[in-house]
């Protein structure tokens, strides 16, 4: 999924307009007012390597997961359904 991808998909869920961060001195801004020291550097050096890469899903580490999870891993929308809900303080096990 792409960061687009991801923002349509919190749109969907909460019902309201999700954007991506595409300016990087804004969330590192946000990061900075966050968390500090070796954590903060870390956690933004983590997320610029992040941003370089697209992996694509290999179907054998996806059977591989399933096998080991003994069902089918969760989707991006389900995790979503469930973290709004959890914020919202009811709990949605169906999603």
């Amino acid at each position: 999924l792409s960061s687009t991808d991801c923002a349509g998909i919190w749109s969907d869920v909460l019902g309201r307009s999700v954007c991506e961060e595409r300016d990087g001195a804004s969330f590192r801004a946000r990061v900075e007012r966050s968390l500090h020291g070796r954590k903060r550097e870390d956690f933004v050096a983590s997320f610029g390597a992040i941003r370089r890469f697209e992996l694509a899903t290999d179907p054998r580490a996806l059977a591989e997961t399933t096998a080991l999870l003994g069902r089918a891993p969760t989707s991006y929308r389900t995790y979503v359904k469930r973290v709004a809900a959890a914020w919202s303080g009811r709990q949605d096990r169906s999603a």
